[in-house]
């Protein structure tokens, strides 16, 4: 007998929404796919040149015409596929979990595939076919249960082989005894049964090796390499169509529109899109064409950027690195350092040796700090240095000196440069009490006032006079530093405008006789080593 037909499957034909994505709202993504195990088997059939034709029901609706319109399209005989007004296709929306496994979640009650009734059966086209393949989803619910019992013995009857494929899908049966129970019904009645690893976990469906060799002796027309083939494709054919589907959905597509885009950003050599880039696929994809036009846009900042201020940034260098050594140098003071040697030994020579350690100790203090590689240092710690650079001078000056100290809480912890202080309290001993013969008073103070850290070093000792209050003032707003004199004011007000720029400053008000108060601004909002 001559048959028309290769493989005729009956069962499900769906929508699968398949995940997509999130639009650029955010919103999650669903598109729009044919679905059904049976009709996968005979696309891939009818891909290698074999004839196939679908039993079964859709709805009157449009999701039903683009599932027969993509039957036929396939190559697939469509006239035993029956449109139902009365209900509507079925529907599946798929998702995909980290480790590429699927979930379902079905629009089935009822779907127009659980509606095909045994009267509406093609029965020619059983009649024609040398493979009836079916699955356990036509089991489900009535009345397509009874059509398909009854599609399997009309094939039979006919001669047909029949193909099972169980694909157990747990949500649309009502307890796991009743999948086991139906699915045992047409294991008893195949001939090839293909199985996946749900389907293995159930004990109960009857499942052992099937190899029924009298029944293909029977038929001459089935060779055994046809069989073959058949049982390959069932067991793969599915799996590969949608595996290939969406991995060029999700991966080939997206990189080849942001391949593109590459090219064109080459070309035409872009620094800026006019539009972000939007890729579809999945989010990973998703999240690289986001970060790709963040980070264009980010480019072209910084290379604005850094074209407007890398002459200045290189001017600013240097002169900070200058400005730098020199405040090492002014701190290894020989003059300092020889003075309060030959006071060791003054004291040393009258046995004075409390003096003597007090001072050995306090010296060691202040060249060890100055000797350690950290550049800021809380406020605190300079306060300390120079209270070790007072007693030495105390020392020297027999106790004529008085000194005040008046340091805020909040400005204790400020992190302000290393070595700020004891310059500013050496000028005010060298240059203002070092003459006065007695009562002379030494002023430290600091605060927070607003956004702004403010420190005083105060004396009343000689002053200074107005031609060289102008000659350092000049010196301190020029735009180009020399802090080859004058090391220890010069030096600090160069680097105070280097590191903080115009907002930070060092001034000094006195007078002849009237003594010398030196202030230094330095703005909380732009402390080193902070953007």
């Amino acid at each position: 007998m001559t048959r028309r037909f290769d493989v005729t499957a009956l069962g499900e034909l769906l929508i699968d929404f398949t995940d997509s994505g999130l639009s650029p709202a955010g919103m999650r993504l669903f598109e729009r796919n044919p679905g059904g195990a049976p009709a996968n088997v005979l696309a891939a059939l009818a891909r290698f040149g074999h004839q196939t034709a679908f039993l079964g029901k859709v709805g009157a609706d449009m999701h039903g015409d683009f599932l027969r319109d993509t039957l036929m399209t396939a190559g697939i005989d469509v006239r035993g596929l029956i449109s139902d007004p009365e209900v509507f296709t079925t529907l599946a929306f798929v998702a995909l979990d980290p480790g590429g496994e699927r979930s379902f979640s079905f629009a089935r009650k009822p779907g127009a595939d659980t509606c095909l009734r045994p009267e509406e059966l093609d029965c020619q086209r059983l009649r024609d076919a040398r493979v009836l393949h079916i699955g356990s989803l036509s089991m489900t619910q009535e009345p397509v249960r009874s059509a398909t019992v009854a599609a399997v013995h009309m094939a039979r009857d006919a001669g047909a082989v029949i193909s099972y494929d169980p694909n157990y899908r747990a949500s649309l049966w009502p307890c796991r005894e009743a999948a086991e129970e139906q699915m045992r019904r047409l294991a008893r009645q195949a001939d090839l049964i293909k199985l996946s690893d749900e389907e293995t976990e159930l004990s109960q469906i009857g499942c052992t090796l099937l190899c029924v060799v009298d029944r293909w002796q029977n038929q001459p027309s089935m060779s055994i390499s046809y069989l073959i083939t058949v049982i390959f494709l069932l067991v793969f054919a599915g799996l590969l169509v949608f595996g290939i589907g969406m991995f060029y959905r999700s991966v080939i597509s997206p990189l080849n529109e942001f391949s593109r885009t590459i090219a064109v950003i080459r070309e035409k050599k872009l620094r800026k899109l006019d539009e972000p880039l939007v890729l579809s696929g999945c989010s990973e994809l998703q999240a690289v064409g986001r970060d790709f036009s963040e980070l264009l846009v980010s480019i072209n900042t910084l290379t604005g950027e850094i074209l407007q201020k890398s002459n200045a940034l290189y001017e600013a260098e240097v002169l900070r690195q200058s400005a730098e050594l020199d405040m090492l140098r002014s701190q290894i003071n020989p003059h300092f350092l020889y003075n309060t040697l030959e006071l060791i030994r003054a004291m040393a020579i009258k046995g004075d040796i409390d003096h003597v350690s007090m001072i050995t100790s306090a010296m060691g203090k202040i060249y060890r700090y100055t000797a350690k590689g950290d550049s800021l240092v809380p406020l605190a710690q300079e306060v300390e240095i120079v209270k070790s650079y007072i007693s030495i001078q105390q020392a020297r000056f027999e106790g004529r000196i008085t000194t005040l100290y008046s340091i805020s809480p909040e400005a204790a912890q400020v992190p302000v440069f290393k070595i700020l202080l004891q310059p500013l309290v050496e000028n005010a001993f060298i240059h203002g009490l070092e003459s006065r013969p007695s009562d002379g008073t030494l002023y430290l103070g600091a605060k927070v006032e607003g956004n702004m850290l403010s420190i005083t070093v105060r004396d009343n000792g000689a002053g200074i006079t107005p031609e060289k209050l102008a000659e350092l003032e000049a010196r301190f707003s020029a735009s180009e530093y020399d802090t080859s004199e004058h090391l220890g004011l010069v030096n600090i007000s160069a680097r105070l405008r280097l590191q903080y720029g115009d907002a930070a400053g060092l001034h000094i008000t006195g007078a002849p006789g009237d003594g010398t108060c030196v202030s230094i601004c330095i703005p909380l909002s732009k402390r080193p080593g902070k953007e």
